[in-house]
């Protein structure tokens, strides 16, 4: 009953290591968009205009740069996500129109573990919430001769 006992508990601290060390409960899950942004969105360093040409990369100058930040929450695993869909397009509408901007360019979304989420030995219990944070980044720019015009005004 002794070794039985043991090797039970040989496997339970072995089950608790994979789950800590495979992530499988450290993280929330959301679905980003921006459906309704006024202007178009680039993961390069390129971006096409109105006619749908790709505008020189010369041609552009940066006239910001737009951040967002955001954290994601769910439980049982990641089954049930508690912030499962976020829309950037008012929060980009509203700095591109600040900047003068008129596309994004360069944009990336980075992902990240928060602290909370990998507590040892209770992230693995299933209503223990998970949560990611979000970081979306991009530069703002603008056609070098749209910027001199509402220069001169």
């Amino acid at each position: 009953m002794t070794t039985s006992l043991s090797k039970l508990s040989q496997f339970g601290v072995l089950a608790v290591l994979c789950f800590e060390l495979a992530g499988c409960a450290t993280s929330g899950h959301t679905e980003l968009s921006s459906k309704e942004a006024h202007v178009p969105i680039s993961f390069s360093r390129s971006v096409r205009d109105e006619k749908g040409d790709i505008v020189k990369l010369d041609d552009l100058q940066t006239v910001g740069r737009f951040k967002s930040t955001l954290v994601s929450w769910s439980i049982f695993y990641n089954l049930v996500g508690l912030s499962s869909k976020k829309d950037l397009s008012e929060e980009i509408n509203s700095y591109v129109g600040k900047t003068g901007g008129e596309a994004l360019i360069n944009t990336s979304i980075t992902n990240g573990t928060c602290f909370f989420a990998s507590v040892p030995v209770l992230s693995i219990l299933p209503f223990w919430p998970s949560c990611s944070i979000m970081t979306v980044n991009a530069d703002v720019v603008s056609r070098k001769s749209v910027a001199e015009k509402g220069m001169k005004k």
